[in-house]
């Protein structure tokens, strides 16, 4: 699906919210769907209603080369995101992540300050849930700082592109589900949840469930606008840090006495 006349911002809400990666060319973006479908275009017009779409057929590996273009290895923090004909480089824990039809290269702002939220913690021997996984970069990023990792995502391709780039990295989930958090039977001792802020206002009650006492929460995909409305929401979390990227923000909270 090529969109024309939105912004970044919008190209980004659309792309978290529908799991689907996506190129800039020149102000056009060109998403990745696995099938036509009225409700994407719903979807996409709630969150753009300026936008203009049209559908054009294309093939995984003309996909994949169009992206392989644009697609460069980045340095965040501890880790080094690179793809897999690219080599890794000294000093860095190496994140090898191809482009697949699933969100989540750590090229947008979001998912780049989770990385570097990821980079604070200390994630030896902790357990750890990457909720609305996408690629499963995040969870790539704690298993590879010791953690123990379990993957969900609503999305069944995003959960098979995940297992994908969790093998080429050498990464063994303890568990990895279609679904959300609602479907969680243990707790964690830290979660990361890089959807969009209506999302993660809806699903709060899930993740604090899911989150151990004393567990640290990471969330992102909040507008700088929505960010006040948002911190209300989880008001009743301590913050232990606010990430900004451009007009995003990434919040770690703790989950003590008083939010339960």
């Amino acid at each position: 699906m090529t969109i024309n006349q939105i912004g970044e911002d919008e190209a980004y809400a659309i792309g978290a919210l529908l799991n689907a990666p996506y190129i800039d060319e020149n102000g056009s973006y060109i998403f990745a769907f696995n099938e036509r479908s009225e409700a994407i275009g719903e979807v996409a017009r709630s969150l753009a209603p300026n936008a203009v779409l049209s559908w054009r057929d294309q093939d995984d590996d003309a996909w994949k080369k169009a992206y392989e273009q644009t697609f460069e290895p980045i340095e965040i923090g501890e880790f080094r995101v690179r793809p897999s004909w690219r080599e890794a480089r000294e000093g860095f824990i190496d994140l090898i992540v191809d482009p697949e039809t699933a969100f989540g290269t750590g090229r947008h702002e979001t998912t780049a300050s989770c990385l570097e939220a990821l980079s604070r913690f200390d994630l030896s021997g902790k357990s750890v849930l990457d909720a609305g996984c996408g690629s499963g970069i995040l969870a790539i990023a704690a298993a590879k700082k010791g953690a123990s990792v379990s993957l969900c995502d609503a999305d069944a391709q995003a959960v098979k592109v995940a297992e994908k780039n969790c093998a080429l990295n050498g990464v063994k989930p303890a568990k990895i589900w279609v679904g959300s958090a609602d479907k969680v039977t243990t707790n964690y001792d830290l979660i990361t949840a890089n959807i969009v802020a209506d999302i993660l206002t809806a699903i709060k009650g899930d993740l604090l469930r899911a989150l151990k006492s004393g567990g640290i929460l990471i969330v992102s995909g909040i507008l700088e606008r929505f960010e006040r409305r948002f911190a209300a929401c989880y008001g009743d979390l301590e913050t232990l840090f606010v990430i900004k990227r451009g007009e995003w923000r990434t919040i770690a909270y703790h989950n003590t006495e008083k939010a339960r």
